[in-house]
């Protein structure tokens, strides 16, 4: 058993893991729920903003729920305290059920952790060897037609003679200009970022969100294209012939989930994007960012009433 410091110290970090554990739960409900919020309602943009925010919360949360037993100890916070009344914040037992929430947590992380800077070196030794065998233009001498971004510090773009032979000066541009967007924006360190934030969520749900992450940065990399005064047209018909030509896309592969291809996934979906007027988004920045503060708060407030909710059926 552990006491004063420690035991506080021990206490915080339990109850900390709790509310990460809590922060998944309650956005992945919020992901399973929501399928509006997924569609074509939400900007790219403002979509990737909010997948940020959810795979974020769940640590918004184990770091604010420390701070708030802290608060809740002073005295200067009497209705804190009433709300938040962790009786034995100066004791913990070693083989308590507090300690196995954040064993639980902390192979997990291991896991995911090591996971990604797997990913991340064999990306950097992808990025090397592709610049080792490209010239200065990033153009690849490799008969399969393919067009991507690839480097987590400094990217850049690359396209094999498959593609560029098949395509004409325009075409061309636009296929540049779409992984052009994508290094500017660094997607490819994003994606790795993102990947790790999510594997914490159920399989389900985390391929749900590294999947509408994505292709929300397919969308702003199209809108980008428009942007440099490109005809929406000849975007749509560059797309539709880039991907009759590359015949198979490799999913599952190293490369392919830390890549940005012209093509890729969703090709329909993503004409209709551009050739169509979308409808104005009827959700406003209150109510979605409103929602996720109220939804932090509830688990926040409520991780005392689970404590004692588990506290009835195990003892110390």
């Amino acid at each position: 058993m552990f006491f004063d410091l420690a035991a506080f110290l021990l206490n915080i970090l339990s109850l900390g893991t709790v509310a990460f554990f809590s922060g998944i739960f309650a956005s992945s409900l919020l992901v399973s729920a929501n399928t509006g919020l997924w569609s074509f309602t939400l900007a790219p943009a403002r979509k990737q903003k909010l997948m940020w925010l959810t795979v974020s919360m769940p640590w918004a949360l184990a770091i604010a729920s420390p701070v708030l037993l802290a608060l809740s100890l002073e005295t200067i916070f009497p209705k804190l305290s009433d709300m938040m009344h962790w009786h034995h914040s100066n004791e913990f037992v070693i083989n308590s059920w507090h300690i196995y929430p954040t064993i639980l947590l902390i192979l997990v992380f291991s896991f995911t952790f090591v996971k990604s800077c797997v990913l991340a070196a064999r990306h950097a030794q992808t990025f090397t060897h592709f610049r080792t065998f490209s010239d200065s233009e990033g153009l690849l001498d490799v008969r399969e037609p393919n067009a991507f971004s690839a480097g987590l510090i400094n990217p850049q773009t690359f396209i094999t003679k498959g593609l560029a032979t098949k395509l004409d000066a325009s075409e061309l541009k636009i296929v540049q200009l779409h992984e052009l967007s994508h290094v500017k924006n660094r997607d490819s360190l994003k994606k790795l970022i993102f990947g790790f934030m999510s594997s914490f969520f159920p399989r389900s749900i985390s391929k749900r969100l590294q999947h509408e992450m994505a292709f929300s940065m397919e969308l702003i990399a199209d809108s980008f294209v428009v942007s440099s005064g490109v005809s929406k047209f000849d975007i749509a018909t560059t797309l539709l012939k880039v991907s009759k030509i590359i015949s198979t896309y490799e999913r599952g592969q190293v490369e392919a989930n830390i890549q940005c291809n012209f093509s890729g996934n969703e090709v329909k979906a993503r004409i209709e994007n551009l050739l169509t007027q979308q409808p104005a988004s009827t959700i406003t920045n209150f109510s979605l960012y409103g929602s996720l503060i109220l939804i932090s708060l509830f688990c926040l407030l409520s991780l005392d009433t689970f404590h004692h909710l588990v506290e009835t059926f195990f003892h110390h």
